[in-house]
């Protein structure tokens, strides 16, 4: 396990002397979705109150980390005592950034963005020792918000621990206490992600002592998840408490007199959120069997402003299910509109995450690993937003964007990928087949086979066209074949199933710029300039470029020459800012 070291003022660490304990203490265990592959550390400051941690200098850092269930590493404990009265007031954040840079300085505005941050404020309770969880989500990072808020799950809470809270508690409790989320921009309403519109009714779902006979309260839940499709309508939840479950299948085309498998849908103003309990320990609400009809976990097709978060899925089997079932997908969408996809963790599972013809879709914060197939599949759309995903060592390609035929739209537009950590795919990080119009921005792609970025035209009918790609770090030097961005006209399947390019003019007007873009067999293959304009790029290696390439810490190195150093436009195009009027070449 992970561990910290160090004193401040009202804070002492379990690693330091045994006489700093107190029967009068707070306990914080801090875990992280960051990757301990990553090197990411953790540093905490101490204060009497959440105004004063701004000033404060970290005085703590963590040590190493150690994997974890449910896509969460722990970092380690810190044990906080008084100083005076054995009630006083507080406060501390705990900080770290997935880039693997030192996190002291993360409550400054200007590191904000490359840094998760969690604030608490609480008093000490007299001869009771507290145990304090606080979680590290990647949903949060570069969330900014008040001084006396902190994030959780990607919006704004209240920071202050509810005196309730005796004698455990994570951050359920804030979200319990807090009267309303405040997103980074925008107050969005009353759940524990954010999402504005749950104001319907909450059903629960127990494996452990639930019956779909019953009204699924949380005094009579029900079993099976399925059994929601009978009941919810626009403004539910659907809370699922710990357990390992069954998937479910919502397909049906209404009307369908109260069958289970019918096609639900909430509407923009009042989505349906499925959600793994908050409060439960992290992955132990688990889909771990294909549904009854297909071999998918859960299955959304026809169903709009429907919400999914927090699950773990597997192919470990249930009670009633094999190991190994989910053989098409782990959380699929299908001809569906306005959907989140947020904070699950799937592993194991063949297209982790997959989308077919959707439009409007938030896939973000989720961890997708040890798929035989593709870790995340998209299908023909618009405005789908992938943003702050972590994919990784899947048989096929990490992110893969195929616009085949299946619509109308024959197209993927208009979507963002943004500020994902692809790596150790076997196939390439990111597999473009369709795509235009579309923004690829301050991504980190490294170690995978093949190639970084593929653009090209295959099963699609139209070739990538129009997209602008800025402020990424692609690194495949690693294989000598690959390249950072390839650009592929059109690919067809030549003789005895083998592939031949035809240059028919199906993928041009693409943009690259601010990127920082190694291949072992170049930066970039492209068939004429027409497929793709650079500028301000890096294409040769360096020592000063990054903190630590070989161990998977691909920020920036300060004074290095990617900072600092890039363009804000190119052509028609914007780069965003790495600080105020200062532009940086590679993802930050």
């Amino acid at each position: 396990m992970g561990r910290f070291r160090g004193c401040v003022a009202i804070v002492c660490l379990a690693t330091a002397a045994a006489g700093c304990r107190s029967a009068t203490a707070i306990d914080v265990s801090v875990e992280s979705e960051v990757s301990c592959d990553a090197g990411a550390t953790a540093a905490l400051v101490g204060s009497e109150s959440l105004g004063a941690l701004q000033a404060a200098s970290p005085k703590a850092t963590s040590h190493g980390c150690t994997a974890g269930d449910g896509g969460l590493a722990a970092m380690g404990n810190v044990v906080i005592v008084p100083i005076a009265s054995k009630s006083e007031s507080v406060a501390f954040a705990v900080m770290t950034r997935p880039d693997g840079q030192s996190p002291g300085g993360c409550l400054a505005a200007s590191e904000a963005s490359h840094c998760i941050v969690a604030k608490r404020q609480l008093n000490f309770i007299p001869h009771t020792t507290l145990a304090l969880a606080v979680d590290l989500r990647l949903s949060c990072l570069g969330v900014q918000c008040s001084t006396d808020q902190t994030c959780v799950k990607g919006m704004c809470v209240g920071a202050q621990v509810p005196t309730s809270c005796e004698p455990s508690c994570n951050e359920g409790a804030l979200v319990s206490a807090d009267a309303g989320f405040v997103d980074a921009a925008v107050d969005v309403g009353s759940d524990s992600l954010g999402i504005a519109g749950l104001d319907g009714t909450t059903y629960y779902v127990s494996a452990a002592n639930g019956d779909d006979m019953n009204p699924g309260t949380m005094a009579a839940p029900w079993k099976t998840i399925q059994n929601a499709g009978a009941f919810v309508a626009p403004g539910d939840t659907v809370m699922v408490l710990a357990g390992t479950y069954d998937g479910a299948v919502f397909e049906d085309a209404p009307p369908c007199n109260a069958d289970v498998t019918c096609a639900i849908a909430g509407t923009a103003a009042h989505p349906i959120l499925f959600e793994a309990d908050p409060a439960a320990p992290q992955g132990s609400v688990v889909i771990a069997g294909r549904n009854g009809t297909h071999p998918d976990g859960l299955d959304f097709e026809g169903c709009n402003y429907v919400d999914v978060a927090g699950f773990t899925v597997t192919n470990a089997g249930t009670f009633d299910t094999d190991a190994g079932s989910l053989t098409k997908s782990g959380i699929l969408f299908a001809q569906s509109v306005g959907n989140q996809i947020l904070n699950n963790v799937v592993a194991g599972v063949t297209n982790g995450i997959l989308l077919d013809v959707t439009s409007n879709i938030l896939v973000r914060g989720n961890t997708i690993s040890g798929s035989p197939g593709t870790g995340l599949d998209v299908g023909p759309g618009a405005g789908i937003e992938i943003v702050g995903n972590y994919i990784h060592d899947n048989a096929g390609p990490g992110l893969q964007m195929v616009a085949s035929p299946d619509g109308p739209p024959d197209t993927i537009t208009g979507a963002l990928i943004s500020r994902n950590f692809i790596f150790n795919n076997s196939r390439q990080a990111v597999n473009a087949d369709g795509v235009q119009a579309s923004l690829f921005e301050r991504n980190t792609l490294y170690a995978n086979m093949v190639d970084g970025l593929r653009l090209y035209q295959g099963a699609a009918m139209n070739g990538s066209t129009a997209n602008v790609i800025v402020n990424n770090t692609i690194d495949e030097s690693m294989d000598p074949g690959a390249f950072a961005i390839d650009v592929l006209r059109c690919i067809e399947a030549g003789p005895d199933g083998g592939m031949v390019v035809e240059c028919d003019d199906t993928s041009t007007g693409n943009v690259a710029f601010n990127n920082i873009l190694l291949g072992g067999s170049g930066p970039v293959q492209i068939v004429s300039g027409a497929d793709l304009a650079l500028s301000t790029n890096i294409t040769q290696p360096s020592g000063s470029l990054f903190v630590d390439a070989d161990a998977g810490n691909y920020t920036l190195a300060p004074g290095g020459p990617g900072v600092g150093t890039g363009i804000a436009t190119f052509g028609d195009a914007g780069a965003p800012a790495a600080s105020p009027g200062s532009y940086d070449i590679g993802a930050f």
